[in-house]
């Protein structure tokens, strides 16, 4: 996806185009070097034996919560928690 915005930037003559192409990048840029962050915290965590700042647990509700807000756009409807 970077490498796809990196060429269109390159190829656009359309200023306004070329400056949400940029904040493309730069969005995409931040959310790979957060994606580093949370992996290497997570290897220190099984390397050093200690909990990682987000455990297992946590993650599962959070990816059920985001798996709700997407059924309930696709559906129109809301979605409840058992």
């Amino acid at each position: 996806m970077f490498d796809k915005v990196q060429e269109s930037l390159k190829k656009s003559k359309d200023e306004r185009q070329k400056k949400r192409l940029e904040k493309e990048r730069v969005r995409l840029e931040k959310a790979a070097a957060e994606a580093v962050r949370e992996q290497t915290q997570w290897l220190e965590a099984i390397m050093n034996d200690t909990d990682p700042l987000v455990k297992p647990e946590q993650a599962f509700v959070v990816t059920q919560i985001l798996e709700a807000i997407y059924k309930s756009a696709e559906t129109g409807k809301e979605v409840f928690f058992d």
